[in-house]
């Protein structure tokens, strides 16, 4: 009986016990499932899902004619991951000579992370990934990332600017348009495993990006590598340490080129921070008199054949001496502008006064912002000064005391050549979705009046004989007319005061003289051997004005197809290199003297106005392909360089119009043969 007892006592201990342990699992698991279920559910999403940005394609950057500046091209990538020592060695041994890899090296390389994700190229072209594919080794994997080109390399590098390895803006025209040029990144779900790698979730929906928009800018770039070659020709045959230059469109504002040179600072990827010619300082030296002469007959306080004593060299103003470099006696009004008299400009800008000429240049623009708002942009140094001296005003007259961009100097220059008219600056011209519609356009945008007619022609006048027979008669040419005014100003030294080893040589004007289209400024930082602006940045200015008037009369003259093309990025070609109209053997012309824009009527098979066929481009250079492609209303992304080896889609394949075609180029003329 007590057996009996002990053994239902044991067996509802054990009940008890094992009823309790139900009793706890089930309440942590109502905890766990039910009261603290969100929480765990939040954790296990956080440990175990990701969700991943999908790049969006970025815009291309165009100049005004439709040559792209900065465009985006799919790169592919290869990586390899598996724990299989037999697929292992299949890659090393098939892999490794399409991919000029080392066999023994990428075997190791792939044996000591067995199972982790390990690349075995970057960026490779689509003729290679094509044969890895023909493999048919499913270890081997492929993702596409995106890479950015700059076909015309340091042609517009400063002015283009660059991303950062994030494909993040972080400088130049890629920083000013990026609210128009990035687009939106889509969204992907992806899982993550215990070693960290992601794997995407495709049951999960995605977001998909949405594509940058093309901006059109209104440089030109054949304009911008003329200026490039000049002011580079220039900076090398006076050993100077630097050299800008900016050129405008005279009646709307419009920047046509935009260039600063370095010799000291070689970057290969041509990722250069700033654009000096808009953010740097300079002081204009007597390149600024221009605004004290229009001021001075604004105000009808000159007569320019009446005369004024220069000083012979030098003049005392408020008891400090300002010095010319050369000594002129008596001189007409006019002659103080032409030959460019310190002492006879400061005297007559007492007329004036100070306050007077302070706010004539705050009207020009000195001291200012331009309304461009381009990144690192400055307004310039023109401050009210403490005391309205004599000596302010004469030292003020001459360009000193006041610093400017180049562009707000070309700027200047383009008022007296508008009759008056102060223009804004306008960099970019039109923005286009990727559907092709016109986002947004810019129009050009009148600041104010500066200057009455009487007073521009009087001053237009000066400029020309200033060319003539003034400062600036060294950089006459044939076949050139143009206008402006020379500067040579000393460069501020670090002690105080100006130091006169170092000098800031410039020429500012416009061309044609008679029917101004173009204006602008060109600057040779410390020439050596001579520092006047007429002699070392007025020839630099007289080039470029003859260079692109000769290339607009080509253009009109030649019913072939011209382009101007930077040997940067055309490394090879059949076509005809002509310097007939030019002597200077820098200046590289590309002529298809049989080239003939194609109709869209004959590519278009299916009948359906909104598709074309892509012609069989294999062979032909990457020039004229592209602007077969152009012509067919077609986007283009170039991959090499040379001639065309293949194209994506394929050839006799049907494109919406508005696609984008990859040119797969190559140098070696056997590679299009094969």
């Amino acid at each position: 009986m007590k057996t009996e007892k002990l053994r239902l006592s044991r067996f509802i201990i054990f009940f008890i016990i094992v009823t309790g342990c139900f009793a706890l699992i089930a309440g942590r698991f109502f905890q766990v499932q039910v009261l603290e279920g969100h929480e765990y559910s939040l954790k296990f999403q956080n440990q175990c899902w990701r969700s991943t940005s999908v790049k969006a394609h970025r815009g291309t950057i165009y100049d005004r004619n439709g040559n792209p500046l900065a465009y985006t091209i799919e790169t592919e990538n290869l990586f390899v991951q598996t724990e299989s020592e037999e697929a292992i060695k299949k890659i090393s041994n098939d892999a490794a000579p399409i991919l000029k890899l080392s066999k023994p090296e990428l075997y190791k390389k792939l044996m000591d992370r067995k199972g982790k994700r390990t690349y075995i190229a970057h960026k490779i072209d689509p003729i290679i990934s094509g044969k890895i594919r023909a493999l048919e080794i499913p270890e081997i994997h492929s993702e596409i990332e995106f890479d950015r080109v700059y076909p015309y390399n340091s042609a517009v590098s400063s002015l283009v600017g660059y991303l950062n390895h994030e494909f993040e803006a972080k400088a130049g025209a890629e920083l000013y348009c990026d609210k128009y040029l990035k687009g939106r990144d889509g969204m992907r779900s992806c899982i993550k495993d215990g070693s960290g790698e992601l794997y995407p979730v495709f049951s999960q929906p995605l977001i998909e990006p949405i594509e940058g928009n093309d901006v059109y800018l209104t440089i030109d770039v054949e304009y911008q590598q003329i200026l490039q070659e000049e002011i580079r020709k220039a900076v090398d045959k006076w050993s100077a340490i630097g050299g800008m230059g900016v050129l405008m469109e005279v009646a709307t504002g419009r920047i046509l080129a935009v260039y600063h040179y370095d010799p000291e600072i070689e970057d290969p990827h041509y990722k250069y921070p700033k654009a000096k010619a808009i953010t740097d300082l300079f002081e204009p030296g007597s390149t600024f008199k221009t605004i004290v002469f229009a001021a001075l007959l604004e105000e009808g306080l000159i007569d320019l054949n009446d005369t004024i004593y220069a000083g012979e060299g030098s003049f005392k103003f408020n008891g400090i001496r300002v010095h010319d470099d050369k000594e002129l006696d008596v001189i007409t009004q006019a002659e103080a502008f032409i030959l460019s008299s310190n002492v006879a400009t400061g005297r007559l800008a007492l007329r004036l006064g100070p306050k007077k000429l302070y706010r004539y240049a705050r009207e020009a623009g000195f001291g200012l912002p331009s309304g461009l708002e381009f990144p690192g942009e400055v307004n310039g140094r023109l401050h009210k000064p403490e005391v309205w001296s004599d000596y302010y005003c004469a030292l003020l007259s001459i360009g000193h005391e006041v610093s400017a961009s180049s562009l707000q100097m070309a700027r200047m220059f383009g008022c007296i050549a508008n009759e008056g008219h102060l223009m804004k600056p306008l960099l970019m011209d039109r923005v286009i979705s990727p559907t092709g519609g016109t986002i947004e356009r810019f129009y050009p945008e009148k600041e104010r009046d500066i200057f009455s007619d009487r007073t521009i022609s009087k001053l237009k006048e000066l400029c020309k004989i200033v060319v003539d027979t003034g400062t600036a008669k060294y950089a006459k040419i044939d076949g050139i007319d143009f206008a402006g005014k020379t500067g040579t100003a000393e460069k501020p030294s670090e002690t105080g005061g100006y130091d006169k080893s170092r000098y800031i040589a410039s020429f500012g004007g416009y061309f044609p003289a008679l029917d101004p289209q173009i204006c602008g400024i060109v600057i040779i930082d410390e020439p050596e051997k001579i520092n006047y602006g007429g002699i070392t940045a007025g020839p630099a200015f007289a080039n470029t004005a003859k260079r692109i008037i000769d290339l607009e009369k080509r253009k009109n003259e030649n019913s072939g197809y011209t382009v101007y093309a930077s040997i940067d990025v055309l490394k090879s070609g059949e076509e005809a290199v002509s310097n007939k109209d030019n002597e200077d053997k820098s200046e590289v012309v590309i002529e298809h003297a049989n080239y003939k824009p194609v109709q869209k009527s004959e590519y278009n098979k299916s009948g359906d106005s909104d598709l074309v066929q892509l012609p069989d481009l294999k062979g032909k250079s990457a020039r004229e392909a592209v602007s077969i492609l152009h012509d067919l209303g077609l986007k283009c992304s170039l991959d090499g360089a040379g001639y065309v080896v293949g194209t994506l889609p394929a050839c006799g394949e049907l494109a919406v119009i508005g696609a984008r075609v990859m040119l797969i180029c190559s140098d070696s003329k056997k590679e299009v043969d094969h």
